[in-house]
């Protein structure tokens, strides 16, 4: 395998392995009618996950919170 490739692989496989810092805000407030936290727009039961995700899995969270703000 050239180098430059196992590079860019490794590097890659660094972003996976390193995990997305929470999007907390200290703003925590669940909306009845979204269910979301009025702070970040996590669901109860993604912050409750949180802390067992996988770095893959935050990613997947920060994603979905773009879409819901």
């Amino acid at each position: 395998m050239r180098a430059d490739l196992r590079l860019r692989r490794a590097s890659a496989w660094g972003r996976l392995m390193t995990a997305p810092p929470s999007p907390c805000n200290g703003i925590c407030q669940i909306a009845p009618k979204s269910g979301w936290c009025l702070g970040c727009a996590r669901t109860i039961d993604e912050i409750a996950a949180w802390p067992m995700m996988t770095a893959v899995e935050k990613q997947a969270v920060l994603d979905r919170l773009r879409l819901r703000r």
